[in-house]
């Protein structure tokens, strides 16, 4: 049996939104956000069953928080800015 090894240059890229970091929908974004728009953290990653596309696990914040899984093209990553308005980084 060979053993064949592959050349560290075709690791998969890094995720362009890693878990951890902070986003907003995009909608939100694209409008008038403000310090009430929601923020919430990823926490994973996963394909969608029938066509396999990348999508991103996001938790939002508050007494209605919630799990969702959405396409990596639905959100921004952002951070807070100083008045508390997510900005896009």
């Amino acid at each position: 049996m060979k053993i064949r090894l592959f050349p560290l240059s075709l690791k998969a890229p890094a995720h362009p939104l890693p878990v951890g970091c902070r986003v907003a929908m995009r909608a939100a974004m694209e409008g008038a956000p403000h310090a009430r728009t929601a923020v919430g953290e990823v926490v994973g990653h996963d394909h969608t069953a029938n066509e396999g596309v990348a999508c991103v696990i996001v938790t939002w914040p508050g007494v209605e928080g919630f799990t969702a899984t959405y396409h990596l093209e639905a959100l921004v990553r952002v951070e807070r800015g100083g008045d508390g308005t997510p900005r896009p980084v």
